[in-house]
């Protein structure tokens, strides 16, 4: 859409920003940040899926470079470091001493799902990870290089160590804040569903099959 003003002469710059996170994120991958720093993610879903990470200050301040620096008709892409979801949740867990999931399930396995849980979820509320537009991302791959931005506008991501550290403490903080009132039933029931989901997806990958290969004698 923006490429036909530009060539108008709209003085248009465009940005590109990769997966956000940070405080505040209400995101899919808010929630799951969330979900791990509570002890309420027992399975790695997708963890093949390669998102580049960069904290919201960051994309924020090379919205601010783009329009200061950037090239009036040129793209940047503001992507941290490419890290697939399963090597993540392994940092997470590195990072904060906290148990990581016992699984980890590849996205091929839970994409039958998909058609299954977007109807329950029409029935009840289901957690944002635990969704068909959710499973349906986990066999997308987003990576891009921030080369240009670096080059041209000066632009300087946080290591991951840095934002994912900030992230989660203020995760901590938000979660011990004292709950509003009648809003832990329906979260715990929420729990509930979203355990029995995994626990079904977890039987349903490691239940024997029939017609297989049997040891020869």
């Amino acid at each position: 859409m923006a490429e036909p003003l530009i060539e108008e002469g709209a003085p248009i710059v465009i940005v590109m920003p990769g997966g956000v996170y940070g405080p505040g994120d209400t995101s899919l991958l808010g929630d799951m940040m969330r979900r791990f720093a509570q002890g309420q993610m027992p399975l790695t879903p997708g963890p093949e899926m390669t998102i580049t990470w960069a904290h919201v200050a960051d994309v924020a301040e090379g919205h601010i470079l783009a329009a200061e620096k950037g090239r009036v008709g040129e793209a940047y892409i503001l992507a941290g470091p490419a890290i697939p979801m399963g090597e993540m949740v392994d940092f997470w867990a590195y990072l904060t001493g906290k148990p990581g999931p016992v699984a980890k399930v590849p996205a091929k396995a839970i994409q039958p799902l998909a058609p299954v849980v977007g109807a329950l979820a029409k029935k009840v509320a289901l957690p944002e990870m635990i969704s068909q537009e959710a499973i349906n991302m986990l066999t997308a791959t987003y990576m891009a290089r921030s080369d240009k931005a670096r080059r041209e506008l000066g632009w300087r991501p946080r290591p991951p160590q840095a934002g994912m550290l900030e992230t989660f403490e203020w995760l901590a903080e938000q979660h011990a804040a004292p709950p509003s009132e009648g809003s832990a039933p329906n979260t715990a029931a929420r729990y509930a569903i979203a355990a029995a989901l995994l626990l079904f997806l977890l039987w349903l990958i490691t239940r024997p099959r029939k017609g297989g290969a049997t040891a020869s004698e």
